[in-house]
């Protein structure tokens, strides 16, 4: 139905008119649709309402005109109903966008911890120790409180909280830890405006380098339990035996990093973010060359799915702990894991003559004194050293020490 076919009848009030739908009805009557108008400097502006059945009247509309008419001289507000439709929607938008942030800004830890946190984190390997340390000291020490809340002082009161339970040092700081990574989500969501207050507690120093290295006879026991039980595990343990590479540096290793050729493993991705080489031993070459005939992936150990290896098989801890390697351990710094062999290859190294700088540029650390801790183990060195020292102690121009004041 086009607008010059329809037959408009002249409403009660100025500017208003209907017609008649054909069809529709109200009641027993037809249905009646209003349209409106009113002029402006000259210039006379149109639109539609509705009908009857919606709630539309011949005396609301001309209200509505009167309206939108003293809207368009004042130049405030909205001019037609179309305007005025899109106005209330942005209004209600915006109110629900307010109340959205309000109820964002007013999260309790415990409400961010289950809508946002768990879905993030419940994936990852240390979700049960968080899981744990959610419901036993961080639940009831801030879950109730808004994100926004949670105060230096209320962190500080459950670390002492804590301390006075005889919680390791460690243990505080992976709880502490734990509430850090919650903040830093919520930072990142925009839903808490920072900065973290974790950031602000102190820590006591711990010292966490690992001591325990193993002997020969130990490590030969360990490789013979392993290809009985998984030839990937034995052979991924092997490598990190005979190079010093981490786990994960293991998982990522591509056969396009092995260099058969000149005996070289291209060590990327490593945790300092720069690369480096490790060498083939006799065995190591050996062992790759063979899993490169059986090659299934471009990845040198895949998982089961032929995708990149997340985590160490349990495998490995399950033979460690039948061997009784950490039989009465309690230190966790003594306790044999896979990262053991790469502090054995270390220490191997050392006691073989390796000079510490040399060492370092092996095991890709960054600083000098992560290797430091190997010194101990090159007595002859150390004590040769000293010994240059004497010498040019006595040397007649040697420039003496301060005395002390």
């Amino acid at each position: 139905m086009t607008l010059e076919k329809i037959n408009w009848i002249k409403g009660n009030n100025t500017g208003v008119r209907y017609y008649k739908h054909k069809t529709r009805k109200h009641g027993i009557k037809l249905d009646r649709y209003f349209s409106g108008s009113y002029q402006v400097q000259g210039k006379r502006k149109f639109m539609g309402f509705g009908f009857e059945s919606e709630g539309w009247t011949d005396k609301k509309i001309s209200d509505k005109l009167d309206e939108y008419k003293h809207n368009m001289k004042t130049g405030e507000g909205p001019v037609t109903l179309k305007e005025e439709i899109a106005l209330n929607e942005q209004k209600k938008a915006d109110k629900i966008k307010q109340e959205a942030k309000k109820n964002k800004e007013n999260i309790s830890f415990t409400e961010f911890w289950i809508s946002y946190y768990k879905p993030f984190s419940e994936n990852k390997k240390s979700w049960n120790a968080e899981k744990s340390f959610y419901k036993i000291w961080i639940k009831k020490a801030i879950g109730e409180k808004p994100l926004k809340d949670v105060t230096i002082s209320d962190l500080e009161k459950l670390k002492n909280k804590m301390e006075r339970n005889d919680k390791s040092p460690k243990t505080v700081q992976h709880i502490l830890a734990n509430i850090r990574q919650v903040f830093n989500r919520a930072i990142y969501l925009d839903i808490f405006l920072g900065p973290n207050p974790v950031s602000k507690i102190k820590f006591q120093k711990i010292n966490n380098q690992r001591v325990r290295f193993l002997k020969t006879s130990e490590t030969k026991v360990l490789l013979e339990e392993l290809i009985k039980k998984s030839n990937q595990v034995h052979d991924m343990a092997l490598l990190s035996l005979h190079t010093g590479m981490r786990a994960k540096e293991i998982f990522r290793l591509a056969w396009s990093h092995i260099d058969f050729d000149n005996g070289i493993i291209h060590v990327v991705d490593t945790k300092n973010t720069e690369s480096r080489y490790a060498y083939m031993s006799g065995p190591i070459k050996k062992m790759l060359e063979q899993n490169f005939k059986n090659k299934k992936s471009n990845l040198v150990f895949p998982d089961s799915n032929g995708k990149r290896t997340k985590y160490m098989s349990k495998t490995y801890s399950r033979v460690v702990e039948k061997l009784g390697f950490n039989l009465g351990v309690t230190d966790d710094r003594n306790k044999v894991v896979f990262h053991t062999l790469r502090h054995t290859f270390a220490s191997w190294q050392v006691q073989a003559g390796m000079d510490l700088y040399t060492l370092q540029k092996l095991m890709g650390h960054k600083s000098f004194q992560m290797v430091q801790r190997y010194a101990h183990l090159a007595p002859d060195n150390l004590k040769k050293a000293t010994t240059i020292f004497n010498k040019m102690s006595n040397r007649e121009k040697v420039i003496p020490f301060p005395k002390q004041a």
